[in-house]
């Protein structure tokens, strides 16, 4: 049986596979996150609590021979090399903090040739920003510390070991794509040794083995960090090597397919672009604020309410709604990656119902994700995984908006299970376990598709444009400051 835990932004999770890929258990506990100051973080004193909630939730853990975990990247917090202990809380990829240092060092020269080397748009989302803006407040010097994110730090406590994997390492804004390791002269430029950062790891192989009596899984079983939630997510539903877009729609949605090749030119495009497990390279669109983007919606719309009725009225709406909404409560991702872009709503009438906004909010997070996928390359098939799959208005209006079939896997937590997948091999020495079946695909309404193509050509991208730009001076004028 593998064991495979999945850290994400809005929930921790954990279930058992067995190598056929059948789910023998699932456990869910909200991210245990804390407040620090204005901020949101994972708190010093949490994370091994919180594990523990997590796995004692799921039956069978004696079973385990493997250990998978995944979760999100770009977030980090230093630890003691020598003993392994927290020294800070564990900073998101959402936060804020080091965007004052994003923007007084992204035109320095060490800077410079970042996004070509690697693969990446500048963003202050990536962990070296958050490393260096966490580093002014250390006691202990630079030398003895490590800079590890919430995957890596749980491994640590699994394992006694520090370790990442390529796929994460590769949102650190440190790691050379080209060469597959981190950039020794990069590091060097701003002051870092290379200690300051983990070993790599393929992506599944096994970085150590658990600790007797830990979290009370057998001890002496491998313990892989299989990666980047998406990427995991994309490998399990086998759209690395069949093809068509992986939309892992959680708080923030990406898009992720696998391209042959990686040139540096590729970067200026705005897309992200990353290591494969299968040797190859993902190319990587979002949408910075997606599920967040609901969540904001519903509990000022149907405060109180279940998502249930946000949901209904959503669908008895018929469409287009005449409104236009740009999704960029956390600023706008890649391929437009402008950090003080705001979310708009055009088109509002005083006659709107909560249900014509609701269903607004869907077709903005279906016209955004058109617009990535315009920059990614034509793609006819959608893969979609994650919370926000279960609002089925919104899955058939992603379906209408791009014109793309929209695939829904029988397994609804496609982030696990491939990053189960992904270990099963190395971890296992048995075969891989087999891909996620489908269970259903959605086709676009045509009459539908055209009308919200106008919509898209015509109001969608030149709005967007506007909001950009005006991001866009906002960043200048910080940079003034």
């Amino acid at each position: 049986m593998i064991l495979a835990l999945d850290l994400g932004s809005t929930s921790w999770k954990a279930a058992l596979y067995t190598t056929e890929g059948r789910c023998a258990g699932l456990s869910r506990i909200p991210t245990p996150t804390g407040p620090e100051g204005a901020y949101t973080c994972f708190p010093q004193d949490g994370l091994q609590e919180s594990l523990r909630q997590l796995l004692s939730g799921l039956p069978g853990l004696s079973d385990a021979t493997a250990v998978a975990l995944t979760g999100m990247a770009e977030s980090g917090g230093f630890v003691s090399r020598k003993t392994g202990a927290m020294l800070t809380s564990i900073r998101p990829w959402y936060d804020g903090r080091s965007m004052e240092v994003f923007d007084r060092l992204r035109n320095s020269p060490a800077f410079a040739e970042r996004s070509r080397q690697t693969g990446l748009p500048m963003s202050y989302k990536y962990g070296v920003f958050k490393l260096l803006d966490m580093a002014a407040g250390l006691s202990e010097p630079i030398g003895d510390v490590c800079f590890l994110g919430v995957v890596e730090q749980a491994a640590l406590l699994l394992t006694g070991r520090m370790a990442t994997d390529e796929t994460l390492a590769a949102r650190t804004l440190a790691f050379s794509l080209p060469q597959r390791c981190w950039d020794r002269s990069f590091l060097a430029a701003l002051g870092l040794p290379e200690t300051v950062l983990p070993p790599i790891a393929a992506p599944g192989m096994p970085m150590g083995e658990t600790l007797p009596g830990v979290m009370g899984l057998p001890g002496g079983i491998p313990v892989c960090i299989a990666g980047h939630d998406h990427v995991c997510a994309a490998f399990g539903a086998d759209v690395l090597t069949r093809g068509g877009v992986m939309v892992s729609m959680g708080t923030a949605q990406v898009m992720l397919c696998e391209k042959k090749t990686y040139a540096p030119e590729d970067a200026l495009s705005g897309l992200s672009y990353g290591p494969s497990p299968t040797g190859r390279y993902t190319c990587l669109g979002s949408i910075q604020s997606a599920g967040a983007s609901v969540n904001c919606w519903k509990n000022l719309l149907f405060p109180g309410e279940d998502y249930a009725s946000f949901m209904a009225e959503a669908a008895a709406v018929s469409r287009p709604t005449g409104m236009v909404y740009l999704p960029y409560l956390s600023g706008s991702g890649a391929p437009h990656l402008e950090p003080h872009a705001c979310a708009a709503l055009a088109g509002l009438r005083a006659d709107a119902t909560r249900g014509a906004l609701a269903a607004a909010i869907y077709e903005g997070l279906a016209m955004e994700t058109r617009c990535v996928l315009e920059a990614m390359g034509e793609q006819p098939r959608l893969v979609c995984a994650g919370g926000l799959t279960r609002h089925e208005r919104l899955m058939q209006t992603l379906a209408d908006v791009t014109g793309a079939q929209v695939c829904l896997p029988a397994e609804e937590e496609g982030t696990l299970y491939g990053a189960a997948r992904i270990a099963s091999g190395p971890a296992t020495g048995t075969s891989v376990m087999p891909p996620l079946s489908m269970a259903r695909t959605l086709e676009p309404e045509a009459a539908l598709h055209r009308a919200y193509t106008d919509i898209y050509q015509q109001t969608y991208k030149p709005l967007m444009k506007q909001i950009i730009a005006l991001g866009e001076e906002k960043k200048h004028e910080v940079c003034k400051l």
